[in-house]
């Protein structure tokens, strides 16, 4: 038996379809680049939302000045009072709403953290509410020991935000600085 051999027609068929089945597999190719392409675009930009601020690292004090995290406090004697080895508890009223502010300095005297003790009146959801605006949702949130504690970490710098938890106002602020292994 002799082979069929294909037409001049049938050939070309077979060519047009041949070239088409390969410009659909490029559209095919660009579309999933395109598609990943938009999925790292919109995970880049989510990412950017859930941190849309560096969490602070400064505190104004207004005519008292400025303290922050991982520099030496010039002048700390005058605007404190030292209450042990590194530790020092500035004026009242002088930063807004704080009754207490506590500062924490480590053996190079650089500022390690800074704490603000809270009373009646500071509202812990609010204040929440408020740095989540800021700083993007929290790393974590606990509730232990009659706690609850909302914490924002960027690697170099940690708040955290705790209250009793029978209160519903905020008991304490604490800034503190992560950048020298602390």
């Amino acid at each position: 038996m002799a082979a069929c051999k294909p037409t001049i027609c049938q050939l070309k068929s077979q060519l047009i379809q041949v070239r088409q089945h390969m410009a659909m597999r490029r559209i095919f190719r660009h579309l999933l680049l395109a598609a990943a392409i938009a999925s790292y675009c919109e995970s880049a930009l989510a990412e950017s939302r859930a941190r849309p601020e560096p969490i602070f690292r400064h505190v104004s004090l207004g005519s008292f000045g400025r303290l922050e995290l991982g520099l030496v406090p010039s002048q700390i004697e005058k605007i404190s009072e030292k209450i042990g080895p590194g530790v020092y508890r500035l004026r009242p009223n002088s930063f807004g709403g704080a009754e207490t502010i506590v500062v924490i300095t480590n053996s190079a005297e650089a500022i390690s953290e800074i704490r603000f003790q809270y009373g009646v009146g500071y509202d812990f959801s609010e204040k929440r509410s408020i740095y989540e605006k800021s700083l993007g949702p929290p790393s974590r949130t606990d509730r232990t020991g009659g706690n609850e504690t909302t914490v924002w970490n960027d690697g170099r710098t940690q708040i955290e935000l705790i209250r009793r938890i029978d209160q519903g106002y905020a008991s304490f602020l604490i800034m503190r600085d992560l950048s020298r292994g602390q």
